[in-house]
């Protein structure tokens, strides 16, 4: 199930925040290929992907440890004499900025185009509506901290592991748990594919609640983490969790029911409070 639009509100103004978080991914994943290579694109990380993902991306080890590595073997083989011979090759890992600004350089990179894409995709249906209730300033703030919390939460399950965290789910979990507060009865179209396909029109708060729900049956069958780079379950979960903990006390603060009556859904921006 796959949603590819709002079908219930829409806006004159253009999202300037959404698309400039957009624009900040796309370019930064034409770098990762430029400088990872074209495999990049299909998930295939190479050594220069390798090095990309381990200089940028969050490693919880080296948070916990307060000690950037400096290098890491990666293991290969070669054929000599007819026989397999395994070859060491330290890789060049050296952080150039301090771990705790890899909070925020790994939330703009992908793993691969379908990453890319689905995340892209997601921040793209959700975010204007958020942006427009919460407005540009704030939902900057927001995004970027729930991006930061996911992270963290991925980082309390994973202090020690030296697998590199990147990608932009975290924040655009957030994202997904502010909308399902502020608009759960919006009509979003999703593509559903099962047997046959099809475009279905659903209200957004079982289109998000299937989301949740999916992160946890995976969770069920997995921790979230590849051998090499992980767009964590954890990290889902826990963004999401933020940001409807988040817009519960923003709308505790406007006064508020934090779940809104179905047919009073005029916004707080509309009735003069911000």
């Amino acid at each position: 199930m796959i949603p590819f639009s709002d079908a219930t509100t829409h806006y004159h103004s253009k999202p300037a925040v959404t698309i400039t978080f957009i624009v900040i991914n796309s370019v930064v994943f034409a770098l990762q290929i430029l400088f990872g290579g074209i495999s990049t694109i299909f998930g295939d990380a190479g050594i220069e992907a390798f090095q990309i993902f381990h200089k940028w991306g969050f490693i919880p080890s080296e948070f916990s440890n307060g000690q950037s590595e400096t290098y890491r073997n990666v293991t290969g083989y070669i054929i000599s004499r007819g026989q397999v011979v395994p070859l060491t090759t330290p890789i060049d890992i050296d952080t150039p900025v301090s771990d705790w600004a890899t909070l925020l350089s790994s939330m703009f990179m992908h793993s691969s185009g379908l990453h890319f894409a689905g995340n892209m995709l997601y921040l793209w249906v959700f975010g204007d509506n958020v942006e427009h209730r919460l407005g540009p300033v704030r939902f900057a703030v927001f995004y970027l901290t729930c991006g930061i919390a996911a992270t963290f939460c991925h980082w309390f399950f994973f202090q020690s592991s030296g697998v590199p965290l990147i990608g932009a789910s975290g924040a655009i979990s957030g994202v997904l748990g502010a909308y399902f507060l502020l608009y759960p009865y919006n009509r979003v179209k999703v593509l559903f594919m099962f047997v046959f396909i099809t475009v279905l029109e659903l209200q957004a708060m079982y289109v998000l609640s299937f989301y949740l729900l999916l992160q946890f049956y995976q969770l069920l069958g997995s921790l979230g983490v590849s051998n090499q780079t992980s767009v964590a379950l954890w990290a889902h979960i826990g963004g999401f969790t933020i940001g409807v903990l988040l817009i519960a006390v923003y709308k505790k603060m406007c006064r508020e029911p934090i779940w809104p009556r179905k047919y009073n859904l005029i916004t707080p921006r509309k009735r003069g409070l911000f």
